[in-house]
């Protein structure tokens, strides 16, 4: 299992609901974390077996902790256009309406946009 969000820190749990609906906790020897790759990966541990599960719609549920522990410099410097755009024209900015950001902001946040969730 492919996990699409980066970057990967940690993984918290995995849920899912079994064959009876009943939420259960996946034990942590089950898997195994290949956070080494581009994307982290969730494998199957050695002589194990998935569970069982319902046949419902996201019936498995991954916790995890993603995203850098401070934002990197680009980041940094759209927050700032942001701020100052939003401070130049704060007549047109309302409680809201805060979805106007500038251009330049837009494409400095654009590598860091999740496309894939």
């Amino acid at each position: 299992l492919e996990l699409n969000l980066r970057p990967f820190q940690s993984l918290t749990s995995i849920t899912y609901k079994d064959i009876n609906s009943a939420t259960q906790t996946l034990a942590s020897t089950v898997y195994q974390v290949d956070d080494f790759s581009f994307k982290a990966r969730i494998y199957l541990g050695l002589n194990q077996e998935w569970p069982a599960t319902d046949s419902s719609k996201n019936c498995i549920i991954i916790e995890g902790v993603f995203g850098d522990k401070q934002p990197g410099f680009t980041v940094r410097q759209a927050i700032m256009l942001i701020a100052g755009s939003w401070y130049r024209n704060r007549e047109d900015v309302t409680e809201t309406n805060y979805k106007i950001i500038p251009h330049g902001a837009y494409r400095l946040l654009s590598p860091e946009t999740n496309r894939n969730f």
